[in-house]
Order: C-alpha cells, then sequence, then structure tokens
C-alpha cells in the first residue's frame, strides 16, 4: 500500500495525530497502484476465477459459460480488491481513528447478533457450523482491526501507528468486498454488463453497506435449507427465497444481499439506495431509527402499543422505506394512527435524504 509519507508529502514518523489528521488527507493517493496492491489484486482475481471455474466446471455447464464466468470471476476478484483497499484507506483518512474503531466494534456486534438470531431460526442443521465459523470470522476480524485503530496514541508521536492503520483498514475493506464479490460471482447476482461497475462500486462507496449485506448473506445462504434456496438473479442483488429474516413475515435486505419471498420490488429499491447513497444510507438509516425511538414509545403509550409506536416511527415513517414502499408493499400494519400520511411522509423523506447528503458532503470538504 501508499506509506503515510506519501499522504503527509512530509516525513510523517514523527507527527502526532492530530498533525496527521489536519495534513495528511490526499486522498488520490489510496487509489494508486502499489506493488503491494498489485500482488492483492492477482491474488484476487485468480483466487475468485478459480472458485467460479471449479463450481461451473462441477455443474457441467457449456464451455463457453465455464470460460465466460472465469474471466468474470478474474476480474470482479481483481477489481474488488483494488476498490475496497483503496476505499478502506480513503474512509480510514477521513475519520479519526478512535471513531472509526468504535463503528467497527459495532459492526462487529452486529455480526455476532445476526449469528444468533441464525442460529435460533435457521433449519440447515448441518450448516449452521459453516455459518457460525464464517460470522465468528467476520465479527473477529471487524474487532482485531478495530483494536489496530484504538492503538493509535492520541498524543505525542502517531506516525508509526498510523501507518499500520492505513494498512489494517486497506486490508479489512479489501478482504470484504472480495468475499462479496466471491458470493455474486458464484451465484451470478449481477449482470453480466453491470457487474464490471457495482462490484468495485460496492466494495468501496458501499463499503459500510457491504459489512451488513455479508451478515445477511452468511446468515441465509449457511443456516438454511438449500443455501436459502439462492437464485441467481442477473441483476443486481442476490436474492435468497428462503433466507434469513429479522421479522417474520418481513423480507429483508442489507447491501446486495436480498431474502425475499414477499415485496421484491421494495427490496430491490433499498439494494439501489445502498448503490446509490452509499455509507449515508446506514448511517442516516439509524440515526433516524435513535431519533425516533423515544418519540414512538410516548405516541405507543398515548395511542397504541409501545411495540406499535416504535414500529410505526421507526419503519414505516423511515424516509428509506417510504421510498421504498412507493414500488410495493403497504405502508401499515393495520392501523394508520402513527403513519405519518404519503403526502407528508415524501416530504420528510426528501429533506431528510438530502440533509443526510448535503452533511456527508459538508464533512468530505472540511476533511479535504
Amino acid at each position: 500500500m501508499n506509506g503515510l509519507d506519501e499522504f503527509c508529502k512530509v516525513p510523517a514518523a514523527r507527527l502526532t495525530l492530530d498533525q496527521i489528521m489536519a495534513r495528511c488527507n490526499s486522498y488520490g493517493v489510496a487509489w494508486e497502484l502499489t506493488g503491494a496492491k498489485i500482488g492483492l489484486i492477482i491474488v484476487g482475481a485468480v483466487l475468485i476465477g478459480l472458485f467460479v471455474l471449479i463450481r461451473r466446471i462441477k455443474k457441467k455447464e457449456d464451455a463457453g459459460i465455464v470460460f465466460g464466468n472465469t474471466v468474470e470471476g478474474l476480474l470482479y476478484g481483481g477489481l474488488s480488491v483494488w476498490a475496497g483497499s483503496s476505499a478502506g484507506v480513503v474512509l480510514a483518512l477521513l475519520l479519526p481513528p478512535a471513531i472509526m474503531g468504535v463503528m467497527l466494534v459495532v459492526f462487529g456486534v452486529l455480526a455476532l447478533l445476526i449469528m444468533i438470531a441464525a442460529l435460533i431460526t435457521g433449519t440447515a442443521t448441518g450448516m449452521k457450523v459453516v455459518g457460525t465459523i464464517c460470522l465468528l470470522a467476520l465479527a473477529g476480524g471487524l474487532i482485531a482491526a478495530s483494536s489496530v485503530a484504538f492503538q493509535v496514541p492520541a498524543s505525542g508521536r502517531a506516525g508509526d501507528a498510523y501507518e499500520t492503520y492505513l494498512w489494517a483498514m486497506a486490508i479489512t475493506f479489501a478482504s470484504t468486498g472480495f468475499v462479496d464479490a466471491l458470493i455474486v460471482s458464484i451465484f451470478r447476482g449481477y449482470h453480466y454488463l453491470a457487474g464490471w461497475f457495482l462490484v468495485p462500486l460496492n466494495a468501496s462507496w458501499g463499503l459500510l453497506g457491504n459489512l451488513l449485506g455479508l451478515m445477511n448473506h452468511f446468515a441465509s445462504m449457511l443456516f438454511f435449507d438449500d443455501y436459502g434456496k439462492v437464485q441467481e438473479t442477473r441483476t443486481f442483488y442476490v436474492r435468497y427465497d428462503a433466507g434469513f429474516h429479522l421479522k417474520a413475515g418481513y423480507d429483508f435486505t442489507e447491501g446486495d444481499a436480498m431474502s425475499a419471498t414477499n415485496v421484491e420490488k421494495h427490496e430491490a429499491v433499498h439494494v439501489l439506495q445502498h448503490f446509490i447513497f452509499g455509507p449515508i444510507y446506514p448511517l442516516s438509516h439509524v440515526a433516524w431509527v435513535a431519533l425516533m425511538f423515544v418519540p414512538g414509545i410516548i405516541a405507543g403509550l398515548v395511542k397504541r402499543t409501545v411495540g406499535a409506536g416504535i414500529t410505526d416511527f421507526t419503519y414505516y415513517n423511515n424516509p428509506f422505506e417510504v421510498v421504498a414502499y412507493a414500488f410495493g408493499g403497504t405502508r401499515n400494519d393495520g392501523s394508520k394512527d402513527l403513519i405519518v400520511r404519503d403526502t407528508f411522509a415524501w416530504i420528510i423523506a426528501i429533506v431528510w435524504i438530502l440533509g443526510a447528503t448535503g452533511a456527508a458532503i459538508a464533512f468530505f470538504a472540511a476533511r479535504s
């Protein structure tokens, strides 16, 4: 990867964290090809190409399909590692290490919670061990990466520790981008005309949503019978007909991983939101839930029940859900007492999404 001196344009070993955060923000450098990055790209390309080749041969597919899919896998493997490693460094440069560390811990804990839920609800007894190992590996990798972030000293010389931190973030997000590219290559989730663009987009701009997507992939594919009845959609997502759900009767989508039997168009909108808004989507989604949680409790006590109040305020009135429900599903749970009418809900949604996007642009401008 690139050394810290390249980002700072001066010898950085003696710089403090404040000095590094103030002057070492040459984001374009993160995308440059270095010897180490080229090596990782080659490894990623060869591995995915090999996995795809073996799978297609085992399925006894036509030679043309085997060749074309293998080339596709080679391309996806290289692009995912390049985009993931580069974007991981950009995110590391944008965020203070302590903030990055906390965020990675939160995602690691989420992976453990998804694992527990999948163990309880999953039906594929024989594969649960593999699924548990995969989710434990994801959680462990994220928490290990967070420990590197926390080791960057807040005072005194921070250059060496910060360079290690950049390497850790590059490897972490190169790995998560690679794993998703492997899944979409094996199960042919992306259309062959769009995959060359969606794979690096998912690994970079969608790097946070991809972490959630990997949790859904593992929970659906490895904890439910017949690999969650995965479908080779050749669209822009991988769909599981009988995969993981947070709540019975509700389809569930994170990143490019969709577990849907009822409202596929609705869930497809969420995948598009992931690709279009990148990290803005999960972060502003969570911000809405946090903001509306207590008002939902209060409204539920007054009008319905606490559970209904929380669901209506945090879910049915959520700006991203308002948009998705316009394409599929019914935006109510049997009562509209606490659900904002569509006209006002759309106004709120537009203001919220534009506001979140504006805040992200302002943050990036301030760090440039």
